[in-house]
């Protein structure tokens, strides 16, 4: 019954309708105020998680789930705590970031409101009605609430407020705005059934028989006045010649009204206050968990009659505010605009209609007086002519005899005498006139709409079928909730299609159709229950098939990797660390690493640049170094010089460069310089005529630019390398040491 929750959206505690610990639980609703709040009294000792501002959730009389947080409490010396609440939208909404001046272009209502929603913790319910596509602005800092009520406004609707919770929490909180069209949907509250209480207010105190009408101010101050009477209501209410006088000032800037237009205004305003007050509080048992079709929800129509009340009461009336006692179960329904009706007004026509029956059942036989009959020429002529009434045919009839056949006392059937048989006089068939019986037509509209079911209904089985035939749907407990709704809807499905099998349009009866109609209402109720199983199941089907690609993208991965290994010379490929060693590759080696590479990231879009990164370690200098003999120098390092990393670059002296630039990697920059110096190179022992390659990045922004020779102690090596301008490129240069020891290079 009452469920509370905490700052993390846990519930913590319950309390139930039978818990004696409850003394009072109050639900009050009023859709004109826009208001809602609930109140209960409770034991003290109970109260223990309703110190703190903790939120509470109740189930309307209707079901719903509504949500509230504590907003006041107040404890007394007798043990008793009674705790006021206010509905939770007021603060999730009101108090979220506010809007400054600003404007809807050209929204729909699902639009407009999923803006006004952003950020607050509430959702669009996918019942809110469409409103068209309307524009609406504000010029001064609004509140989202207040925006809120301006939609309702903007697109002619009422706004409502629900939450829907899991096992232990809220799992969603949804808005939804529909038309206010109050309609009576067959709910009667009635003296003896369901009303138990009522209450007639009539209020006379505001009442006015006469009018000082006072105009806009013109130019120069001056203002039009005049005077609007009622005589009638005076002589109703009033005192002769005392007339209740009240004061009318229309709202409005507009300095060009006339007498003629004001005295229009003030006649409208004096109807209007002229009326005595009537207000209706009515108390009604909820009676629709016993009778389903009882429901009543505010905005409806709803019919109150009493005929034990003085004058006999029949009232029709919008429901604008609803208290519910959630222990005792009443209802007190508070009533808008009404309309109210004499018992004599209601009555007079049946009472007319029934008299007619009455004198027709008492006379054994009818003289109709004046039977016209349409003559050619057009005249009219008036006759007199006996109609036998009897359950046997007249003995001795003549041509033209008429005879009231009563055989079937619920059917009388009028006939005519001719030549030897009696023919019908009335038409007892409404399909010898023209026309078809309603039996017909509600069996041929139910064919219609059936066959537009059947198309929806089999793109719905196979819309099902690729669902729970999905390898990645393998939620046991939702393929058995999707299961249970699917078969829930087929079975309708089957009863429609039976229903209208078993009938044609001669022996279909009224009673056996409004069974069917009913039923493509519950197939509508079941196909929405089985959708939201579906929308479930597809984002299971989603994540599952997100985990299984990105499981497969990382196994597609190891596997290029290894067929890359594969074609190193003594290649391999480590999964667990992403390593990758064999022997340097000569040209023909790293072409053909290079095309099975491309061939093997094909169908890898997702890790392309991962692999490269791997895969390209010895052109683009990464901290890999693949040699012939997977020798590792300087230690395993796995650099040949120990100034390639650049987390150990020395000062720019060393290189005899002009800066050292810091950044991602760092860089040895030179200004105007011809030659570009590695510093000495005296720490490693080289080996005589064997072949070493020096790779390095390089950058200019001379236009043109050549490395032209590597000049070190022992000779220099001619080569051209172009480098072109304002772009990182990689080039390396093999040389053969003459010594064991190199002072620079």
């Amino acid at each position: 019954m009452i469920h509370v929750m905490n700052f993390k959206g846990e519930i913590i505690d319950y309390i139930s309708r039978d818990d004696n610990a409850l003394i009072k639980a109050m639900h009050h609703r009023n859709i004109n105020d826009r208001t809602e709040t609930f109140d209960f009294t409770i034991l003290s000792e109970r109260t223990i998680n309703m110190q703190e501002r903790n939120r509470i959730i109740i189930q309307d009389k209707n079901g719903q789930y509504r949500e509230f947080i504590i907003d006041h409490i107040s404890q007394d010396i007798d043990g008793y705590t009674e705790i006021e609440t206010v509905a939770s939208y007021l603060e999730d909404i009101a108090k979220a970031k506010p809007y400054a001046p600003h404007k809807f272009e050209k929204m729909t209502t699902k639009q407009a409101l999923s803006d006004v929603l952003k950020d607050t913790g509430w959702l669009v319910s996918d019942a809110t009605e469409h409103g068209g596509i309307r524009t609406t602005s504000w010029t001064s800092y609004q509140t989202r609430y207040e925006v809120l009520l301006q939609l309702c406004t903007t697109y002619k609707m009422m706004v409502d407020f629900y939450i829907e919770i899991g096992s232990n929490s809220v799992e969603k909180r949804y808005v939804v705005l529909r038309k206010r069209q109050p309609l009576f949907n067959g709910k009667e509250i009635t003296y003896g059934k369901d009303l138990t209480g009522l209450k007639r207010t009539v209020d006379y105190s505001e009442v006015k028989t006469a009018l000082l009408c006072v105009g806009p101010e013109k130019e120069g101050g001056k203002r039009i006045e005049l005077i609007v009477k009622d005589d009638d209501a005076q002589a109703r209410i009033g005192l002769p010649g005392r007339y209740n006088w009240g004061i009318y000032e229309p709202e409005t800037d507009d300095e060009n009204m006339d007498e003629k237009r004001l005295r229009t205004l003030g006649t409208t305003e004096l109807n209007k206050r002229k009326k005595e007050a009537i207000s209706y509080e009515v108390t009604a048992l909820d009676i629709q968990k016993a009778y389903s079709h009882e429901v009543v929800n505010l905005g409806d129509m709803v019919r109150i009659k009493n005929r034990d009340f003085t004058p006999p009461l029949y009232v029709e009336a919008e429901v604008i505010s609803e208290e519910y006692d959630m222990i005792a179960e009443d209802v007190v329904y508070g009533f808008g605009e009404y309309v109210e009706y004499r018992e004599k007004d209601l009555r007079d026509e049946f009472t007319k209609k029934l008299d007619d029956i009455r004198s027709k059942l008492n006379d054994s036989i009818s003289n109709i007086n004046t039977i016209v009959k349409d003559s050619v020429d057009g005249q009219l002529e008036y006759f007199e002519r006996k109609i036998i009434k009897s359950a046997t045919p007249p003995e001795n009839p003549v041509n033209d005899m008429l005879w009231l056949d009563i055989s079937n006392p619920d059917v009388p059937v009028l006939k005519r005498y001719w030549n030897g048989q009696w023919i019908l006089a009335s038409v007892d068939d409404v399909e010898k006139i023209g026309g078809i019986t309603r039996e017909k037509a509600l069996f041929s509209e139910l064919k219609n709409t059936f066959v537009n079911l059947s198309i929806q209904h089999s793109k719905l089985l196979k819309e099902m079928y690729e669902i729970l035939s999905s390898e990645y749907l393998v939620d046991e407990d939702l393929i058995q909730e999707v299961n249970s709704k699917l078969d829930a809807t087929i079975e309708v499905y089957n009863q429609i299609k039976a229903n209208l099998e078993s009938m044609t349009e001669d022996t279909a009866t009224i009673g056996k159709l409004i069974d069917t109609q009913a039923l493509f209402l519950i197939y509508r109720e079941r196909i929405q229950d089985l959708y939201n199983s579906v929308e479930k199941a597809k984002l299971a089907i989603e994540k599952r098939f997100k985990l299984l690609q990105s499981q497969y993208t990382d196994e597609k991965f190891n596997d290029a990797m290894t067929e890359i290994a594969n074609v190193l010379p003594n290649g391999h490929w480590d999964p667990d660390t992403k390593q990758l060693t064999s022997d340097i590759p000569n040209k023909d080696d790293l072409e053909q690493m290079r095309l099975k590479l491309i061939e093997s990231l094909e169908p890898i879009n997702d890790r392309i640049e991962s692999i490269q990164k791997e895969v390209k370690n010895y052109e683009n200098g990464m901290e890999l170094t693949i040699d012939k003999k997977i020798k590792e120098y300087n230690n395993g390092s796995g650099n040949i010089y120990r100034y390639s990393n650049p987390a150990t670059f020395k000062g720019a002296e060393y290189y005899e460069a002009s800066s050292i630039i810091d950044g991602d990697e760092k860089a040895i920059e030179y200004d105007n310089a011809r030659s570009v110096y590695f510093g000495p190179l005296d720490y490693y022992t080289w080996e005589v005529g064997k072949k070493y390659t020096m790779s390095f990045t390089i950058k200019t922004d001379t236009p043109d630019a050549n490395v032209r020779n590597l000049s070190h102690e022992t000779g220099t090596k001619n080569l051209t390398l172009p480098i072109p301008q304002g772009e990182w490129v990689r080039k390396s240069i093999t040389f053969s040491p003459k010594k064991t020891r190199l002072n620079e290079v």
